[in-house]
């Protein structure tokens, strides 16, 4: 219930108007109040093995929050010392915390590409498994892809139609089927400014008219086939089902191309899968029900802004405090596991048979 509908109930229910300001500090005073050690021992009990990490910025203030993804648990917290940024110092406390609360060291630890974690997460716990968030490296990936996309296209004659004569001769039925109106499709500069982003979107995910627009595309000018190919490339080492074997033979496949390796966009987007990273991204591969993201941490930290959002006097670290708290308590009561007592494991992570 938010303080506007708690001023709300206690004016409907007891004829007693609160002030917000009261209500916004009776809400800090009984955070601050709050003891988690009853929590802690219930996260503690039902830990899956598995912790995402990741840092939350709300102006001037930097959190960082560590979550179970499997059970869907948020862990532990901590609040920089400094404003608007995160130090290895902040990152040891969380991780210090996390030693505390849990019964046994993580298993497996996600985070995002931040040097923050590089070195700590294995001095903190040498045996973990360190697994980078896959959608970070590979928007960084398709980011650099789309600049040499932009760059063909900038070398483009303005006033050229190609896609448009390819699409009106040998693609004419499959542009009638799709449903595409080659008539009014600008010129080729213009049209790649508007679709490039199909250079880089799943294939699985295209529709039939973005599919023979694409191929179009590729057949007007062979140099987008490039980059295709190598985008098509990079979605296939992480495809699912694939085991890590076969995803450590196709990432040698792909940065041995002498296609790619020509191609100065392409030689820095291979930097993002250079060895020593490439296999923290397939960890997750060595287990069934590991996630590959940290979607989960930042899910809670959405959740945490949007908190903060509507109140504009959280902003010490009193109250943030008292706020994180609040939200560590709701989540527990929504959470399925939680009956008032403690509970058991549900989830574990779970060795994949084909690793």
């Amino acid at each position: 219930m938010t303080i506007g509908q708690t001023q709300e109930r206690l004016w409907r229910d007891y004829h007693v108007f609160v002030a917000t300001g009261t209500l916004h500090g009776w809400y800090v005073a009984t955070g601050l109040e709050l003891n988690l050690e009853a929590y802690e021992q219930w996260a503690a009990a039902n830990f899956s093995g598995v912790v995402c990490i990741d840092e939350v910025y709300d102006r001037g203030a930097c959190v960082l929050v560590a979550t179970d993804p499997l059970n869907d648990i948020t862990l532990a917290y901590w609040i920089a010392a400094q404003p608007n940024r995160c130090t290895e110092e902040d990152v040891l406390c969380l991780f210090g915390e996390l030693n505390r609360i849990l019964p046994f060291p993580p298993v497996v630890v996600i985070t995002d590409g931040s040097r923050l974690y590089a070195r700590l997460v294995t001095d903190t716990w040498p045996h973990v498994y360190h697994q980078l968030c896959y959608f970070h490296v590979i928007k960084d990936i398709c980011a650099l892809v789309l600049k040499a996309v932009r760059e063909v296209k900038d070398g483009m004659d303005p006033n050229a139609y190609h896609i448009r004569y390819t699409l009106e001769g040998s693609y004419a039925r499959s542009a009638q089927r799709a449903g595409l109106d080659v008539a009014d499709l600008p010129s080729d500069a213009a049209l790649l400014a508007r679709r490039r982003y199909l250079l880089v979107k799943n294939v699985g995910r295209l529709s039939q008219e973005e599919n023979v627009l694409l191929k179009a595309m590729q057949d007007a000018y062979p140099e987008l086939q490039v980059y295709r190919d190598f985008i098509n490339g990079v979605y296939g080492i992480f495809a699912r089902g694939v085991t890590p074997r076969q995803a450590r033979r196709r990432h040698k496949k792909l940065l041995d191309n002498l296609a790619y390796q020509g191609r100065a966009r392409l030689v820095e987007a291979m930097k993002k899968l250079r060895p020593e990273v490439f296999e923290k991204l397939v960890c997750y591969m060595e287990y069934e029900n590991v996630p590959r993201t940290n979607n989960h941490v930042e899910g809670v930290n959405r959740q945490f802004r949007k908190l903060q959002k509507v109140c504009y006097k959280r902003r010490l670290k009193d109250t943030i405090r008292a706020a994180l708290k609040h939200l560590f308590i709701y989540r527990l009561r929504k959470h399925p596991l939680y009956d008032g007592s403690y509970g058991t494991p549900i989830a574990l992570p779970t060795r994949s048979a084909a690793s």
